[in-house]
């Protein structure tokens, strides 16, 4: 049989197989997973995730594997739903659910998957508590060599390779009490005490590690519009901190999947980066510009005097010339209005929808224009495709209502230090000190390149290509070049964001394990005439 390492068994890996049992012959598929616990994937892992944070994807977003996540919930016991305290009719394909309950979700899939597949023939093992530690290209094969569940080394070797290892997380091993590198995994942050604690950030991950903390000294209402804190945590302050102070939008309603756009289309792209690099971005912005114009007449974004260097100031000024929690506020109003009303903010779906036809832009920038797409257009697509769920827009606003929280903008000049007396960090920015008796930093993961692979083997490989004179990166279908025996497909997210930035969510996870497994079951050939029959199986693409 045609044989496939897959690293990881988080969603990426899940899509991954789903794709892969659409192949005419069975292959032999084994997944090393470093933790204890298959299926699941680091941001809906209950280890790493306080049951209080929700994800920011609903059912009706979130590519199905056997079932969508709306019809899995409606086959659950009641005892089920108990247990993952999900009230059924106050749930439906728009409700963005704890990600405790996503894990559960991909966790039953995974081994429906697994059932299903050697069923039909394949042979499929998932190896838990497995670490794989090299992955070295052969003249013939791929080799995988790691430690086991038990501490011994082992050593494979795999027609292909899918990494799979999704983000990476620091190890729940922390002794202090007052300096967190990370809110994950959320349970190290049970040991800050109900003091005044900074949190660098104010986007996901900083909301996580308010909510975080804030549920452990206390309780939300079921909806997050009311915070009381326990008796004993009176003296519970979180500050949020950014050099902005912009609180992500919450998410807003609108029509899916996408509806097509008649302006700004991949095909427009495609033919501005044929016509060459020079003055792209600005071809590009044209394009954006007249989209806007069609879609929101008269909105400021959609002016004519507008420029790809200005857009995002005219963009985020209405943060900027508010108070963070009262423009919250005011965002969480109208949202919520328009999600009752089913009504679509033309502007801002429109924005919505142009960031994956960008993407396919973004290789050909030339460094120039890539630093002014970094400093602008980027950031308006983020925090636009980056909108959190209402609920946690909510919970931070009742925080804030309890005299609980805070958010500072910094600007771009600030120090965080030890404090020479009193509590143990301070923060100066702009004359102003603040004290604080715990820090978290929430800034999310840093972009990597494979001069980061955490394989020693992939790193000579890229060395070795390098010297040659050959490009060192990713094909289409995200494989490795040149290697001659096997091939090695790196799918982990935080290693592609440099030249694909919107590459993140689980959306990006069923379209990169599609691709790879398209890949993999053309090279495995054409199946043989006793191939078995199949079971109901479609590719996920």
């Amino acid at each position: 049989m045609h044989s496939v390492c897959v690293i990881g068994t988080g969603p990426t890996a899940l899509y991954t197989l789903h794709a892969l049992l659409a192949a005419p012959q069975p292959l032999a598929i084994t997944f090393y997973e470093k933790s204890g616990s298959a299926g699941t994937g680091m941001p809906y892992r209950a280890e790493i995730n306080d049951p209080a944070l929700l994800a920011n994807i609903a059912s009706i977003e979130l590519p199905p594997l056997l079932e969508t996540l709306q019809a899995w919930l409606e086959s659950r016991s009641p005892r089920a739903l108990d247990a993952m305290e999900i009230e059924l009719d106050e749930v439906d394909e728009r409700t963005f659910l704890p990600r405790v309950v996503l894990g559960t979700y991909f966790r039953d899939q995974f081994f429906r998957l697994l059932d299903l597949g050697q069923r039909r023939g394949f042979a499929i093992e998932a190896r838990v508590g497995c670490e794989v530690l090299d992955i070295v290209p052969l003249p013939c094969a791929i080799r995988v060599t790691g430690i086991d569940s038990e501490g011994r080394q082992f050593s494979r070797e795999f027609d292909e390779v899918v990494v799979a290892t999704g983000h990476t997380v620091a190890a729940d091993t922390a002794t202090d009490a007052t300096y967190f590198d990370s809110p994950y995994p959320t349970s190290r942050l049970h040991m800050c005490p109900p003091g005044r604690i900074g949190i660098l950030g104010t986007s996901l991950s900083g909301i996580d590690a308010a909510v975080t903390i804030a549920a452990r000294h206390g309780t939300f209402a079921r909806d997050g519009s009311v915070y009381t804190p326990n008796a004993e945590a009176g003296g519970l302050r979180l500050t949020m901190m950014s050099r902005h102070g912009y609180l992500p939008e919450a998410d807003f309603y609108c029509p899916l999947p996408y509806q097509p756009l008649d302006i700004f289309t991949d095909e427009a792209v495609d033919g501005e980066v044929a016509a060459g690099g020079d003055g792209l971005l600005d071809r590009l912005f044209a394009l954006i510009a007249r989209q806007l114009r069609a879609e929101a007449p008269s909105h400021p974004l959609a002016g004519h005097g507008m420029t790809a260097d200005s857009f995002a100031d005219v963009y985020f000024r209405p943060r900027s010339d508010a108070d963070p929690l009262a423009w919250a506020r005011e965002n969480l109003r109208q949202t919520e209005d328009n999600r009752a009303r089913r009504h679509t903010v033309a502007w801002r779906y429109a924005i919505l929808r142009m960031h994956e036809p960008f993407e396919r832009a973004v290789a050909a920038l030339d460094e120039a224009d890539h630093a002014r797409f970094a400093g602008g257009l980027k950031r308006v697509f983020v925090d636009n495709y980056a909108a959190i769920p209402p609920a946690s827009v909510r919970r931070i606003l009742a925080l804030a209502e309890a005299g609980c929280l805070e958010i500072a903008r910094l600007g771009d000049d600030y120090e965080l230090g030890g404090a020479s007396e009193g509590p143990p960090y301070r923060l100066s920015s702009a004359g102003e000190e603040r004290d604080f008796d715990a820090v978290v930093v929430a800034i999310g993961e840093p972009a990597r390149s494979h001069a980061d692979y955490p394989f020693p083997g992939l790193r000579e490989h890229f060395a070795r290509v390098e010297r040659f004179g050959r490009p060192c990166t990713l094909d289409e279908d995200f494989r490795i070049p040149a290697t001659r025996g096997g091939s090695v497909y790196f799918l982990a997210l935080p290693y592609l964001l440099e030249g694909r930035p919107f590459v993140q969510g689980l959306v990006a996870c069923h379209e990169l394990g599609s691709l790879a497994a398209a890949s993999i079951i053309h090279r495995a050939g054409p199946a043989p005439q006793s191939a078995a029959p199949e079971l109901g199986i479609q590719p996920a693409a």
